[in-house]
């Protein structure tokens, strides 16, 4: 049986967040931070002016529901979804996304580092770059954990 998965995308003050994306999908975030685009091949709703969003034709399953809006931090959840669901609720709070780049001693860009700050993760891409989001606003000073096959290091900049 299909039916129709709701929900609502709002700050943190309850006021409707417009255009938010919302993006079903198996796995999400609990493997890496990767912004929502619409070639990952996963179901993807926007938020209406009163912050609404639905998934048409959705089967009784459990799947990650992952919503990210211009000047918020990124939140998903973990969803058992069924006929009597109520509407999901994501309060978003401000956050923006942090990007910098892993190198080792000699400046050399470190490839697939795992990069953990804030409760996210990412990892380095061919030129070492990755991307987290975080809550807030740019902090002046951050903990990273970066870890890399054979090693381990704890950083902060």
């Amino acid at each position: 049986m299909e039916f129709t998965l709701k929900g609502r995308v709002t700050d943190e003050h309850g006021d409707p967040i417009t255009g938010a994306i919302v993006q079903q999908s198996q796995n999400r975030y609990t493997s890496e931070y990767q912004p929502i685009q619409d070639n990952h091949g996963y179901n993807i709703a926007r938020t209406d002016d009163h912050g609404l969003f639905c998934f048409e034709n959705v089967k009784s399953t459990e799947m990650i529901l992952t919503v990210e809006a211009a000047g918020y931090a990124p939140s998903w959840r973990y969803v058992k979804a069924r006929l009597d669901l109520e509407p999901i609720k994501f309060s978003l709070k401000p956050g923006r996304i942090i990007q910098s780049k892993v190198i080792d001693e000699t400046g050399v860009p470190v490839v697939g580092a795992c990069v953990f700050i804030d409760g996210w993760h990412g990892h380095s891409d061919i030129s070492g770059r990755f991307s987290c989001p975080i809550e807030g606003a740019s902090p002046r000073q951050a903990t990273l954990r970066v870890v890399k096959q054979y090693h381990t290091q704890l950083y902060q900049c």
